[in-house]
């Protein structure tokens, strides 16, 4: 059975943490697969977007207490943070397939 690729949301640290355990903690942020690949992390987005790649994604949770109101406002009107974490498998398998063919 093939892998679903693309965005794969998890819903608690401990679902995010079982998942990455699964890949043996093989994973990097977006900005560690940029690197990796010699790309963008624009283009690391798009990957997942085409679902050329997994990227697991756990929303934050922000803990508004003792916090002024001001922050607790902004927080609460922003779209919040996400960890991200990006098989290394799958940046490996996307390098191969991309790679240019050899002229003949």
């Amino acid at each position: 059975m093939k892998t679903k690729m693309g965005t794969l949301r998890v819903k608690t640290m401990e679902e995010l943490n079982e998942a990455l355990k699964q890949l043996d903690w093989q994973v990097l942020s977006p900005g560690g697969a940029a690197s990796m690949l010699g790309v963008s992390r624009a283009y690391i987005h798009q990957l997942e977007k085409n679902k050329r790649i997994r990227a697991y994604r756990l929303k934050t949770n922000f803990d508004k207490k003792g916090l002024s109101n001001i922050i607790q406002l902004l927080i609460s009107s922003s779209k919040g943070a996400d960890y991200i974490y990006i098989p290394i498998v799958d940046l490996e398998e996307y390098r191969k397939e991309s790679k240019p063919k050899a002229k003949k």
